[in-house]
């Protein structure tokens, strides 16, 4: 730490020829757990005088390193900061050997997670809050693999959504157009086309095959 006694234990240097074509080699054993920002001076004897150079580094304990990578999972999955409970518990994963990856499954597998996916689709294809019984379903249905182009297929696919939109299979189509692409079908052919893959498959099956032809669109 700044203002510390040197320590030359820690430190190992190799031999540096006259001529500079060997390179000198220091070795740095530090315990950041405890020693946040450090020092190293290089010294070196060229034949010809003194070189000296000096560094300065800083780093996070390990703790922090951990708490900032939990931290960012929720601010990235679930738009918040962790609560103190959540954050020691994920963090304590980690440093009791888990892997990173496995909390950042756990975060974006979690109810609260799921709630983030099921109340968007409502709201923008039902225009209203999910009943208790309906979002406790959906959550459920998610974490048993349900994916997200599934779920908003299920709330296309719904006789609420088709009879929002006139209880008919062009009115359903037409509420996929601008839904999920925000304008009129392009042509009456194409209209027709996904109202003739309605009478061929089936509302759910129908809806799936237009979302994901619109995500490819988007991506």
């Amino acid at each position: 730490p700044a203002g510390a006694a040197p320590d030359d234990g820690k430190f190992a240097a190799g031999a540096t020829q006259i001529d500079g074509t060997t390179h000198l080699v220091t070795q740095v054993s530090i315990n950041i757990a405890t020693q946040s920002t450090f020092s190293i001076v290089v010294q070196a004897d060229t034949g010809l005088g003194i070189v000296q150079r000096a560094f300065t580094f800083a780093a996070p304990p390990p703790e922090q390193q951990i708490e900032a990578f939990v931290t960012k999972v929720y601010v990235d999955v679930l738009g918040r900061l962790p609560e103190p409970g959540g954050l020691n518990y994920w963090s304590g994963q980690i440093a009791a050997g888990k892997p990173r990856s496995d909390i950042v499954f756990g975060i974006d597998h979690s109810d609260e997670y799921f709630k983030t996916i099921i109340l968007p689709a409502y709201h923008n294809l039902l225009h209203r809050d999910p009943e208790p019984g309906g979002l406790g379903h959906w959550t459920l249905q998610m974490r048993q693999g349900l994916t997200d182009q599934q779920l908003e297929a299920s709330l296309l696919a719904s006789l609420e959504y088709y009879n929002n939109h006139g209880g008919t299979d062009r009115g359903w189509v037409d509420g996929l157009y601008h839904d999920l692409l925000g304008r009129l079908p392009e042509s009456a052919g194409a209209e027709a086309f996904w109202t003739g893959e309605v009478a061929r498959v089936s509302l759910y099956a129908t809806a799936l095959e237009f979302i994901n032809l619109a995500e490819r669109n988007f991506t």
